[in-house]
């Protein structure tokens, strides 16, 4: 019995300072990690639209192969010393450009190697009649409301449609950028539902912003400039012009796309036209 009595004290004891080593140990790891920085700073090395852009930046999570979280990025023109800065709470970049360690069970970041990091920003031609915008960088330059200056375009990653991107428009002019003036058709529509399913026609003067609920179920609202009445900042100003809708008859078994003109805000019908899969 006092064999047994004093295995189960050394047992007890044994267990005691393992509780202790353990708790020490996470304790060290936990101090380590809050004394790691939370964040970090972006530097593109070349001009963009003529900007020095730099950006605050926290990652936290990765996914499709991007890191993203919030941020806040400064344009600075140092032509005419304009500078003005916006926030991006889903602010992402390809992480294979980015010098971090992954946990990929979680898909968070857990560790920042460098938290000065410097890159070369790809400039793309974007003023095509395809898809709008791309998510191959952060935010881009594009006339989006038809006057002939190009418009800053935030990218707000895995926030649109089927986990795409949706996009945040800010006007700026080629005189310089006043604070005031900025978020002018940022929560305007059609500039305010911009994502990558949306489209910019450029021969027509047109923006269309596609709604995907499905198969035969798209929807298509096509925004036209009115050419009657100027927007309160002076710019073009956009109207509703069409709806279009794909409906399913069930009785046919075919699928149809309804065209509806928009006057004084109530759907016209104007045709319809079956949809023919190849």
């Amino acid at each position: 019995m006092k064999t047994k009595f004093s295995l189960r004290i050394k047992f007890a004891a044994a267990l005691f300072v393992l509780i202790v080593l353990s708790a020490c140990t996470k304790t060290k790891e936990n101090a380590k990690l809050e004394s790691e920085p939370s964040t970090v700073r972006i530097e593109y090395s070349n001009l963009i639209n003529g900007y020095k852009v730099t950006a605050i930046w926290k990652p936290v999570y990765v996914k499709h192969g991007c890191a993203y979280g919030a941020a806040i990025v400064e344009f600075y023109n140092p032509k005419d010393s304009v500078k003005f800065d916006v926030t991006n709470g889903y602010f992402a970049i390809d992480i294979k450009k980015l010098p971090f360690s992954y946990d990929k069970d979680s898909l968070k970041v857990v560790r920042f190697n460098e938290t000065n990091i410097t890159l070369l920003y790809k400039e793309m031609n974007n003023k095509t009649n395809e898809n709008f915008g791309n998510t191959w960088e952060p935010f881009f330059f594009q006339d989006v409301d038809f006057d002939n200056v190009k418009d800053l375009i935030m990218e707000e990653y895995g926030q649109g449609q089927r986990a795409g991107a949706c996009f945040r428009a800010y006007k700026l002019d080629e005189k310089g950028q006043r604070e005031e003036q900025i978020f002018n058709i940022t929560y305007v529509e059609p500039f305010f539902s911009l994502d990558n399913n949306s489209k910019i026609d450029y021969a027509n003067k047109r923006i269309e912003i596609v709604r995907c609920c499905g198969s035969c179920a798209y929807e298509t609202k096509i925004y036209s400039i009115d050419e009657k009445e100027s927007s309160s900042y002076g710019g073009n100003k956009f109207f509703l012009e069409f709806i279009k809708q794909e409906k399913y008859n069930s009785d046919e078994g075919k699928c149809y796309e309804e065209t509806y003109r928009i006057i004084d805000g109530s759907k016209v019908f104007e045709s319809q036209r079956e949809i023919v899969n190849n």
